[in-house]
């Protein structure tokens, strides 16, 4: 419980434990263990709680605020009854597909990619859930099913991101569907019909391609994706570096900027900043926001 509560403290949606472990306690029987469970990691979450709600600030009904500030209020606020059934397919599709990214990595967001990724996402919950009605991984079958119907729900479609805290969970789900599918081939290769040992042969082949892409992505994210994505992050922060100066030299402390990273924005010039729309406003996809808005203050 204590672990837990820490846990929550730095990712809230460990939140979810709050419940779901106390539930496997009561399924197992074991009251006392629930109780002792709850009155551990309840503290963290009520001290949290009380203390976000003491020096909470209040947004105004402005999106941007809500967005960092007040959770609940952005979820409402983005969220209605009457649309959501595309959010609950969206979010369902997005859920499925950055569970088989964890393993075929998103390199591409063409449609073919797309159904390989989430055909390993439906094989790892459909694993998740054969070895939960084994007996094993109930505990963390119960967190990740919370989780998941957190994350359906949510204003924001789900990416691998969000799913990290479950990857143990589905790779174990995945090498148990793997272990299913193989006693199957093994079964279809010792057939009498030939057309049946045909079938296996084809399944094996493909399932073979499949997870011999899912080494090529890795191999690509490791050896070429992610070295040049820093390299572009690098090159984006040097290229901002007179703009950064030009700001702490010309604006007064008490300065409020838009800016597209307003997080390094402020490390970098001490300066506050927010970013009015993260995804639809792209002013310039080269320099962004920062550079937009140095160009509002020197004409202003």
């Amino acid at each position: 419980g204590v672990v837990m509560g820490l846990g929550y403290l730095t990712r809230s949606a460990g939140i979810v434990s709050l419940v779901a472990l106390p539930l496997f306690f009561l399924i197992r029987r074991r009251w006392k263990h629930a109780a002792y469970f709850a009155a551990a990691m309840l503290p963290f979450v009520a001290g949290w709680m009380t203390w976000v709600k003491l020096h909470q600030a209040s947004s105004g009904g402005d999106p941007a605020l809500m967005y960092y500030i007040d959770y609940t209020g952005y979820q409402i606020y983005n969220v209605s009854f009457s649309d959501l059934h595309l959010l609950l397919w969206k979010n369902i599709d997005g859920l499925v597909w950055a569970f088989g990214s964890l393993a075929f990595s998103r390199i591409s967001d063409s449609l073919f990619l797309k159904i390989l990724a989430e055909v390993i996402g439906v094989a790892m919950i459909s694993g998740v859930i054969r070895m939960v009605r084994r007996g094993n991984g109930l505990a963390y079958g119960l967190f990740a099913l919370g989780s998941c119907l957190l994350l359906i729900i949510w204003h924001f479609p789900p990416n691998e991101r969000f799913v990290y805290p479950m990857f143990p969970l589905a790779l174990a789900g995945l090498w148990t569907e793997l272990e299913h599918l193989t006693a199957m081939l093994r079964a279809g290769f010792q057939h009498q019909d030939r057309s049946q040992r045909v079938a296996a042969g084809f399944i094996l082949t493909a399932v073979g391609l499949v997870f011999g892409a899912c080494l090529v992505t890795q191999g690509y994210m490791d050896a070429v994706f992610m070295p040049e994505d820093a390299r572009q992050y690098r090159a984006y922060r040097d290229a901002q570096r007179e703009a950064y100066a030009w700001t702490r030299q010309q604006t007064p402390e008490s300065a409020l900027v838009l800016a597209q990273r307003d997080p390094l924005f402020y490390l970098e010039t001490g300066r506050h900043a927010i970013s009015r729309d993260r995804k639809s406003t792209r002013l310039n996809s080269s320099h962004g926001y920062i550079s937009y808005a140095v160009f509002c203050l020197k004409k202003k």
